[in-house]
């Protein structure tokens, strides 16, 4: 199930609002080629011999042979696929809202919010099915559940300002800032051995060391951008571009947490000028441009060496710990009687924004009335 809504207003003749809303419903059931995989369900499949009965006499669904232990039964999905129970559901959820203020003749502000909302909810059990002749069945009534939540906001505001001046100049500024907040929480448990094979229960899975697996987790990351842009022309001939952003990222440490990336471009329509009247037949449109700019990256970010560090996820920064355990998965009070805390990955305090610097120049040639385009760019 799904839905979407959009609706403008105009609540005044200097104030707009514009709004968007939707929502999406998903459950599906993996099924039993999920379940085994769908490499190991089409391999064990193919193998099967052509003398094999696929039913026996009494109309029962037959497991069939198995190409490795790990794929018994899985060559007749029909044999465990009504065992397995699936119950899996996602809710999406998008909200934006906007509105537009018409301040002076030429000078906007645009202040928008926006919001996705993402449930993930599974659970799965398995019943009894046979394995093979015998007969012989996988009672091993293995379960899980896993829950988990996200929330994405961002916040921005942006000024607009257009304006056409003693008569040839013309001036296009752009100032804005911007907040996002992801936030995401989850939980997850499984285990197996329960003696039921009618209905899920972690509660009744085998409490043997090991069987049992419980996990929560929560991630948040935030991103604050300031930004700026100035255009300006004269007379359509002559243009400049000065673009300025400074980001700042929660993964990164404190001290190296701002970015700043400036940008500027120039450029020169000579089929505009005076000297060029006479060429517009054949040349129809000329420009020569050039351009400079820093732009920042985070997925690779640098280490204090310059070294690039793949991937950048919530805990490089600040390292990892965990609770030291010992080989039967239990925790081990050994430090004054109580439970210490591992250091699993080092810290690495200089990470830093990844920073690459672009120079270019070109010129853009348009021939026959704009019919032949020929744009070229030296980096």
């Amino acid at each position: 199930m799904n839905f979407t809504i959009n609706a403008d207003y105009k609540i005044k003749p200097w104030l707009t609002s514009n709004s968007s809303l939707s929502f999406t419903d998903a459950k599906w059931d993996d099924g039993g080629a999920g379940y085994a995989g769908e490499a190991n369900f089409f391999s064990t499949t193919l193998s099967v011999p052509p003398t094999f009965r696929i039913k026996s006499p009494d109309g029962d669904w037959l497991a069939g042979p198995a190409v490795a232990s790990y794929a018994r039964g899985w060559t007749t999905v029909k044999v465990y696929e009504d065992a397995l129970n699936y119950d899996n559901n996602t809710d999406k959820f998008n909200m934006s809202q906007s509105f537009t203020f018409n301040l002076l003749k030429g000078l906007t502000f645009k202040a928008t919010g926006a919001w996705y909302y993402f449930d993930d909810s599974r659970e799965f059990f398995k019943g009894d099915y046979i394995v093979a002749t015998g007969p012989v069945y996988d009672t091993n009534h293995s379960t899980s559940n896993k829950h988990e939540r996200l929330l994405d906001q961002t916040y921005n505001g942006i000024l607009n300002y257009q304006n056409t001046f003693l008569q040839d100049h013309t001036l296009d500024a752009m100032l804005g800032v911007e907040y996002y907040d992801s936030y995401k929480k989850g939980f997850s448990a499984s285990g197996y051995g329960s003696p039921l094979s009618d209905f899920q229960d972690l509660n009744y899975t085998s409490t043997a060391a090991g069987v049992r697996q419980i996990d929560s987790w929560h991630f948040r990351q935030r991103i604050l951008s300031f930004f700026g842009r100035v255009n300006y022309d004269y007379k359509s001939k002559y243009l400049l571009s000065l673009i300025l952003r400074r980001d700042g990222y929660s993964k990164l440490p404190k001290d190296n947490r701002f970015g700043t990336f400036p940008g500027i471009s120039a450029g020169w329509v000579l089929s505009r000028e005076n000297f060029m009247e006479n060429m517009t037949d054949v040349l129809s449109y000329a420009k020569v441009r050039a351009s400079y700019g820093a732009n920042g990256n985070v997925s690779g970010v640098l280490d204090a060496n310059g070294n690039i560090v793949t991937g950048l996820d919530y805990y490089t920064v600040q390292g990892a710990y965990g609770i030291m355990k010992g080989s039967d998965g239990k925790t081990v009070p050994n430090y004054n009687g109580k439970v210490p805390l591992m250091l699993n990955d080092l810290p690495n305090p200089t990470m830093r924004w990844e920073k690459s610097y672009t120079f270019e120049t070109g010129f853009d040639l348009g021939f026959l009335n704009n019919k032949n385009d020929s744009p070229h760019d030296v980096r």
